[in-house]
This record gives C-alpha cells, sequence and structure tokens, in this order.
C-alpha cells in the first residue's frame, strides 16, 4: 500500500524536481557565460541560456520535469482527499507555458496566458497551487471531495475546468497559426474545429483572471481545511 503523501514531503519533491531543471537550463550556461567573461568574451547572458532553451535538450528536460511531476501531484490530491486527476492541473499548467520557458528569445518566449504574452501567469499558477497542496491539510475521515470543502471546492472545480478549456484553445489556436503559416492558401480550418474556436473564445478574454482567481480561491481552501484540522484537533482528548 502506497504511503499518504504529506505536504511536506510533496513540497521537498517538488522543489527537487525544479531544482534540478533550472540547474541544468539556467545554472550551467550561466557559469559557462561567466568563465566566458573572464576569459573576454563578449557573450550575452540571455544567449547562453538560449543555448539550452532553444535546443531539444531544453525541451526534453522541460518535458521530463513535467511528466515527473505528475505521480506526486495526483498523490498529494489523493491524501488531501480529492480527486487525484485533479492534480494534474500542476504539470498541465507548466506545460501550458512551454513556449515561455522553452524558447530561443534570450531565454524567455511569450506566454499565451496573458494578453500581452510577457507574464506567464500558467507556470505562476502552478507554483501557487503546489503552495496551496503543501500548506492544506487532509480530512480526518472518508472525503466527498470537492464537496467537502463547500461552495469554496465547487467554485475550484468550475475554475479548473475552465483553465483546461481556455489551454486547448491556446494549443488550437496554436496549432492553426502553424498550419496557416505553413500553407497559407491550401489550409482550410474544419468546420468542427472553426466552432470550437468561436465558443471558446471567451475563455481566451478572461483566462487571466481565471488564473488570479484560482489561487484566490485554493488560498481559501486551504484555510477550509486547517480551520477543519484545528477544530478537530482541539474536540480530541488531550
Amino acid at each position: 500500500m502506497t504511503a499518504v503523501l504529506s505536504g511536506r514531503s510533496f513540497g521537498w519533491q517538488v522543489a527537487l524536481r525544479i531544482g534540478i531543471f533550472l540547474t541544468f537550463v539556467i545554472g550551467l550556461p550561466l557559469t559557462l557565460y561567466v568563465l566566458d567573461r573572464l576569459n573576454g568574451a563578449e557573450d550575452v547572458a540571455g544567449e547562453a541560456v538560449s543555448l539550452v532553451t532553444a535546443t531539444p535538450f531544453g525541451f526534453l528536460l522541460f518535458l521530463l520535469l513535467v511528466v515527473s511531476l505528475v505521480r506526486p501531484s495526483w498523490r498529494r490530491m489523493r491524501a488531501l482527499g480529492l480527486p487525484g486527476w485533479s492534480g494534474l492541473i500542476v504539470p498541465g499548467l507548466l506545460f501550458a507555458d512551454i513556449s515561455y520557458i522553452v524558447s530561443s528569445q534570450g531565454g524567455l518566449g511569450f506566454s499565451s496566458s496573458t494578453l500581452d504574452g510577457r507574464i506567464p501567469l500558467y507556470a505562476i499558477t502552478a507554483l501557487g497551487l503546489v503552495l496551496a497542496m503543501v500548506c492544506a491539510r487532509p480530512p480526518a475521515e472518508a472525503s466527498d471531495g470537492f464537496l467537502r470543502l463547500g461552495l469554496a471546492g465547487r467554485i475550484a472545480a468550475i475554475l479548473i475546468a475552465l483553465i483546461v478549456l481556455r489551454i486547448l484553445f491556446d494549443f488550437g489556436m496554436a496549432r492553426w497559426l502553424h498550419s496557416v503559416l505553413l500553407q497559407p492558401e491550401e489550409y482550410a480550418p474544419p468546420a468542427a474545429f472553426t466552432i470550437l474556436m468561436r465558443s471558446s473564445y471567451w475563455t481566451y478574454m478572461i483566462g487571466p483572471y481565471i488564473c488570479l482567481m484560482l489561487l484566490g480561491v485554493a488560498s481559501w481552501c486551504v484555510i477550509l481545511s486547517r480551520r477543519d484540522a484545528h477544530r478537530i484537533t482541539a474536540r480530541s482528548p488531550s
């Protein structure tokens, strides 16, 4: 039987994985950059980082990071009495910002999470959810999933669904633009694709607000879980 994953263990596992990724993607290139500068080279720090992020090696490292977060995120959500699949929102949000993190533009690219593309809000939201999952307390008894958190749990489930729809819109639009650039005169999008893009465009406009709302609701859920845990502790005999 698999042991329950505590918040502390979950936090350390995530931190270790992200630390290894940053060491290879940022730490190693910047170390080589400093050594080159000491030898009189005129390199730019952003170009040094892009030597990793703009290569298949950078993409592979990022993909390994995302995949490595699936199991601990799933286990932590199960430990919190919530559906394990809801934990996939963490690696999913990170993967959605792949165009920002793995890029050839001086180490930083474009994020579809915000309208101007400058802030990787998907990745920030993922890290915020990781912090919430670390701080939240598991239920003392059998849980009804998001229902145990009342209104906050219901809103969180709805926001997760909306974010997933927004990410699907982003990737669908990216694929469509890629096809148009390759075959501008020959490519005709399927009717179903066109309907999907039109019906979900509103999620693109309100996407940043959905991410911010999810972070707020996640904080709300953490407070509720810790309050319930405190009540149970206070009622228990000394």
